[in-house]
């Protein structure tokens, strides 16, 4: 799987991209800037920046936190965890451009753009980057706590009930209480569901791709953009949490 980090010290403008990244099949976690001149940064490649493939960084926007200098010398440091940098700025000097290019640009993204052309820019240039993903899932996957419930109707008088094993802005996999259950589902035909979790309610076609037991995976089909900004919002939160619950772990 693609991971892509931003860099940004607008909390919207990396929420908006990554929920954007996820909804089309990337990993996309967050830190801010200014974090990385806090943090050793020797300490986030153990982490954070481990694996990352690409990096959107927020240039304007460190040069109004953390000024001119520390942006650019921010460039630099990214240039060296990888070198597949997009940056989101207003440079038009070329020399500029060509010394960012030298340290792995791959385009940038004007910061005077609104938000969702912001984000649509930047999954533009991910999609045009070719990485080796030898990642055989599609979506990034986060576990959901107990509580859920997952609903499939099966005809007018049969609804089967399980519990959510974890999701994706791709599918869903669910335990249900007896085998009978899970072996009344076809593979490959379509389902209508009702998925909710932590305050999350979705209503999605499914289709059954994967049985062990009474564990089921299912692909969504043809799900609505608002269902999977949804989805793709829970996602990124849920990374976001993780991450920052891992750094703060790191500093006992």
């Amino acid at each position: 799987m693609v991971k892509v980090l931003i860099v940004s010290d607008s909390v919207v403008l990396s929420k908006n991209i990554g929920i954007k990244l996820i909804s089309k099949g990337y990993y996309a976690n967050h830190l801010f800037s200014s974090q990385i001149f806090k943090e050793e940064i020797e300490k986030l490649k153990s982490n954070v920046l481990q694996n990352v493939n690409i990096i959107v960084f927020d240039q304007e926007g460190a040069k109004k936190t953390l000024g001119p200098d520390k942006a650019e010398n921010l460039i630099d440091a990214l240039s060296q965890i990888s070198n597949n940098l997009i940056l989101i700025s207003s440079e038009k000097d070329i020399n500029k451009i060509k010394s960012w290019a030298s340290k792995g640009l791959k385009g940038i993204v004007d910061n005077s753009l609104n938000l969702n052309d912001i984000s649509e820019k930047v999954y533009e240039i991910v999609f045009s980057i070719p990485i080796e993903d030898s990642d055989r899932r599609k979506h990034y996957r986060v576990r959901v706590p107990n509580g859920s419930i997952a609903k499939i109707f099966i005809n007018p008088e049969l609804t089967l009930r399980g519990h959510i094993y974890d999701v994706s802005a791709g599918g869903v996999s669910i335990i249900f209480d007896s085998y009978e259950e899970a072996n009344s589902l076809i593979n490959n035909k379509s389902y209508q569901s009702q998925l909710e979790f932590e305050g999350v309610s979705v209503n999605a076609s499914i289709f059954l791709v994967r049985r062990e037991g009474t564990f089921c995976g299912f692909r969504f089909l043809n799900i609505d953009n608002k269902q999977l900004t949804l989805l793709s919002e829970y996602i990124y939160h849920r990374i976001i949490e993780d991450t920052y619950s891992e750094t703060l772990t790191n500093k006992v």
